[in-house]
């Protein structure tokens, strides 16, 4: 917030570049301690509206306890989304 000089009250507006919608949120508070420094959260539920999809996951995010298992988990997720429509892409 300090870097862009920015307030709890303020409007912003992200700019879709994957999702071609634009969604303007404001700031109601912030976190004094979160998992890093550059971080904002915001209801999911508007990014779905605004893109116009409803119900569909565009991403999430699987933390594992050991490097190790990284192709073991990123296999089975694929496994259980194979017949989805779409189905998992990794980047």
């Amino acid at each position: 917030m300090r870097r862009f000089n920015l307030h709890v009250g303020q409007q912003i507006q992200l700019r879709g570049t994957y999702i071609h919608s634009n969604v303007t949120l404001t700031i109601v508070g912030t976190i004094d301690k979160g998992p890093v420094p550059s971080f904002l959260i915001f209801r999911r539920d508007y990014l779905k509206k605004a893109a116009g999809k409803p119900g569909i996951a565009h991403e999430f995010w699987v933390q594992v306890d050991d490097s190790r298992v990284v192709p073991e988990v990123a296999a089975a997720v694929d496994n259980q989304f194979a017949n989805s429509q779409p189905n998992t892409k990794r980047f």
